[in-house]
């Protein structure tokens, strides 16, 4: 096991792991949950909407809700961003302090995972059941291109076998079995899990000072890493390591995260305000563009662009106006990770209940804009009883395993120290 550390142990964590309540950032916290919603946006429009090549209602308004309500592939890489940053930073604060454990990182990173995915998983399942079972004839379960993939083009029984959820309990969605049933999403779990094991690999490989066991340790984990993401049998194996360097960009910002926080000092507030807007302003030209060209080129560009921005954010607003405004935002983002995880199967029971039809979609209208938001509440809601009954209780687990482990070594130190000078 690798270990770099002088006393005290690496506790991680956002994205989808939780800030310290202390030190929550609410203009980044708020950026996770806009970034999370329009992941539910996107999806609900793709369910319940027509696309924007059958709108019969044309007009500015309707070619910006639709941009608006296309943005899924682009908000992902935003959070992906803000992982690198806090995650990634936490494991370069953890080497240059040299305090960071695998063993203590790696539990934590699991626990953080597994508490709201393995519950995730479970739900897919049944409502999955209970959907092909009430709506079998409805394209949502049997299959249907004009989902553009969102849905399993096969019926989505075909993936809740147990080979499938055991899969996507150990990350491996999208790069050796499907996403377990119709809950597609999933796939940037497993992104986001190889994400956490090969940065620290890297950081350890390339630390001056490393020991010269710990750096070649760290050298094969990151060759069998991406031999293992590079040999995945599905099409889609390779997006995990394609999308790599967008992680990596937002643990680059917390790699200067100190010069960062000694900018904004030197500078008056209009300065910081107005570069803060102007690099919002470039996230969304950006976000547009990658939108409409959608190619590896312009998702970096748009990292990039994030990475810029929430650089600009690393001192949080500090304005009483703003941070009041921002403050229901940032406490959304708590279950952020629970609405992701769990929107997509409780929005096609919804939609096979009521469109259950590709056909059957709505045309674009203010009445459907207002019902499709009133919708978006049904997964909201799920997602908030979600957090309380699973992911609030992420450090009360983390705390009972450490106990647990507390124990067990006690328990063994006397025999471990019979026989040695140690």
């Amino acid at each position: 096991m690798m270990r770099l550390r002088a006393g005290g142990k690496l506790m991680v964590g956002i994205t989808p792991v939780a800030r310290p309540k202390g030190n929550t950032n609410v203009a980044m916290n708020s950026i996770r949950f806009a970034a999370a919603f329009l992941v539910v946006i996107f999806h609900l429009r793709s369910l319940f909407v027509v696309d924007f090549s059958e709108t019969a209602v044309g007009g500015p308004i309707t070619v910006a809700l639709y941009g608006i309500m296309s943005l899924g592939h682009q908000a992902v890489i935003v959070f992906f961003v803000l992982s690198g940053f806090w995650v990634g930073g936490s494991v370069i604060n953890g080497v240059r302090e040299r305090r960071f454990s695998a063993g203590a990182y790696a539990s934590a990173r699991l626990i953080r995972l597994w508490i709201v995915l393995i519950p995730a998983i479970v739900l897919t399942l049944i409502l999955d059941a209970a959907g092909t079972a009430l709506h079998a004839g409805s394209d949502i379960y049997v299959g249907s291109a004009a989902y553009h993939s969102l849905i399993p083009l096969d019926r989505v029984e075909a993936h809740t076998s147990a080979l499938s959820a055991v899969g996507n309990m150990f990350f491996l969605q999208d790069i050796y079995v499907p996403t377990v049933g119709g809950n597609s999403p999933l796939w940037s779990l497993a992104a986001e899990f190889w994400y956490y094991l090969l940065f620290p690999a890297v950081v350890v490989a390339v630390w001056k000072g490393v020991s010269l066991r710990a750096r070649l340790v760290a050298i094969v984990v990151i060759v069998l890493l991406v031999a293992i993401l590079s040999v995945g049998p599905l099409e889609s194996s390779s997006r995990v390591l394609i999308l790599a360097p967008t992680w990596a960009i937002g643990a680059g910002v917390a790699w200067f995260r100190e010069d960062i926080e000694a900018w904004p000092n030197r500078r008056t507030s209009p300065a910081v305000f107005g570069l803060r807007i102007a690099l919002g302003v470039a996230v969304l030209i950006a976000t547009v563009v990658d939108s409409r060209i959608w190619n590896a080129g312009t998702t970096y560009v748009l990292a990039v662009v994030a990475a810029l921005w929430l650089a600009s954010l690393v001192t949080d607003v500090r304005s009483r106006v703003a941070r009041t405004v921002l403050m229901p935002f940032s406490f959304a983002a708590e279950w952020s990770y629970s609405l992701y995880a769990i929107h997509l199967p409780i929005l096609a029971l919804v939609a096979a209940t009521i469109v259950p039809l590709a056909s059957d979609r709505w045309q674009l209208t203010a009445w459907s804009a207002l019902l499709c938001l009133a919708i978006s509440l049904i997964p909201v809601a799920a997602a908030m009883v979600f957090y309380v009954l699973f992911e609030r209780n992420t450090n009360s687990v983390r705390k009972l395993l450490r106990r647990v482990a507390s124990a067990r070594m006690g328990n063994t130190k006397p025999r471990m120290s019979v026989g040695t000078t140690s």
